[in-house]
């Protein structure tokens, strides 16, 4: 099995849950923490069998012989006499079978089909031999041909120095150029990018470079049979980038792609710190403002929608939150934004926001223009609001709390930092609602 670090987000998302999970304890450290009884069958009373030859206890008889009588040994004579009764009807032995005088039954005939069963219908299993729907999009099998991350039999196939040819045999499908690096690797003009990754990410050692994912020239991003997903440089933990690795699987990106939201991948990711703390952004993408026809505005509602810098985790908690709000009319939100390196204030804790992991939500809008914010219409310390917008913020926060959207959401009710906003998390492991 192939292990790589963009596998974890499955394993972390409060949302949903992937396959192939893998891991990274670096990167996720950042992230986590009858029988029925025999029938009786013997009487009580107990039998006993005599199974021996019978013994004659008669006494022997010691009397005089007497005059002994032969047997007569003649045959029998018919005896006539005379019949002086009135002449009968002779009756004659019937040897004729007996005759069945009852009314006709029906004729029962040995059945001699096979038995049907006559039990409850059951769901019939049909192999279901229709195309598989949503299977999200395929890549080319000539990406990169000749150059690393192409296809190649035997190591000719790879026109570059130091090249070699990872095996079809070995997992690589169709065979892979590539060759070993320790911390960069060769481009060529007018083919995908490359980028040098950790070996043991992909079941190798050392460095090895392999085809950065280029949603230009391929849907996926990769070849087919390889998958896109997000890998450190090697040898430091400060860098990142989205690679074509072997095998095909749904992880983060590809449910996007499934869902129909719209997203880029930067092209490489050099992580800021804070304090000396890495602000390690895992699976960075910036997603679009408009997620199923539902606008993201940047800090007011006058703003045009613009792409946001997340986790990619964050992009499929948003478009839950969206399905959501779309049930009770919303069109519009307003945030204060995603991405920060900052630690959470009066601590020398990094914030979510610190991994592009939250999101601070201010505002919304409703079909036919009405606007609720945070700061207006929140209605503090009360459980049963009785204004809309009280009443709608309060469903969406406590809606969003029962389907798991997010694992964090502070409310106003928090404290008076988040007066004017719900602050929406993915921290991993938790589920917390503040009220």
């Amino acid at each position: 099995m192939i292990a790589t670090r963009s596998i974890v987000s499955s394993c972390v998302l409060g949302l949903l849950t992937l396959p192939g999970c893998g891991d990274d304890p670096q990167r996720v450290s950042n992230l986590v923490e009858n029988r029925a009884p025999l029938p009786d069958v013997f009487s009580t009373d107990t039998v006993v069998f005599d199974t021996g030859s019978p013994i004659d206890t008669t006494p022997a008889d010691t009397s005089p012989p007497q005059d002994s009588i032969a047997p007569d040994t003649s045959p029998p004579q018919d005896t006539v006499v005379a019949d002086t009764a009135p002449p009968q009807d002779t009756v004659v032995a019937d040897t004729t079978p007996p005759q069945d005088t009852s009314p006709p039954q029906d004729t029962v005939v040995a059945d001699t089909t096979p038995p049907q069963d006559t039990s409850p219908p059951q769901d019939t299993v049909v192999a279901d031999t229709t195309p598989p729907q949503d299977a999200g999009p395929t890549g080319p099998v000539d990406l990169n041909v000749g150059f690393i991350g192409g296809a190649c039999d035997n190591v000719s196939d790879c026109s570059f120095t130091n090249a070699m040819c990872m095996p079809d045999n070995e997992g690589w499908e169709n065979g892979m150029c590539t060759q070993s690096c320790t911390s960069t690797c060769p481009d060529r003009d007018g083919l995908a990018v490359t980028f040098c990754i950790d070996g043991d990410s992909v079941g190798e050692s050392g460095g090895m470079c392999v085809q950065k994912c280029d949603l230009a020239r391929s849907p996926t991003g990769c070849r087919d049979g390889y998958t896109c997903v997000d890998e450190l440089r090697y040898n430091t933990v400060t860098t990142s980038s989205w690679t074509c690795v072997p095998g095909e699987f749904e992880g983060c990106i590809q449910t996007l792609q499934r869902l129909g939201v719209d997203f880029t991948l930067p092209g490489v990711t050099n992580f800021d710190n804070e304090g000396g703390q890495i602000c390690d952004v895992f699976e960075p993408i910036r997603v679009s403002g408009t997620i199923d026809g539902v606008q993201f505005h940047p800090s007011n509602f006058t703003n045009d929608p613009a792409p946001m810098y997340v986790q990619c985790g964050v992009a499929l908690a948003l478009w839950d939150m969206v399905q959501l709000a779309k049930t009770r009319g919303i069109t519009d939100f307003v945030h204060y934004g995603t991405y920060n390196c900052r630690y959470i204030s009066g601590t020398t804790t990094l914030s979510e926001h610190s991994f592009a992991n939250a999101i601070d939500i201010a505002g919304i809008e409703v079909a036919g223009g009405a606007r609720y914010t945070l700061l207006d219409h929140w209605e503090d310390g009360d459980p049963t609001p009785d204004t809309v917008g009280g009443e709608l913020l309060f469903w969406l926060a406590h809606e969003m709390y029962e389907r798991r959207t997010w694992n964090i959401i502070l409310t106003p009710e928090y404290n008076a930092a988040h007066d004017n906003h719900f602050h929406l998390d993915m921290t991993p492991g938790s589920w917390f609602l503040s009220e």
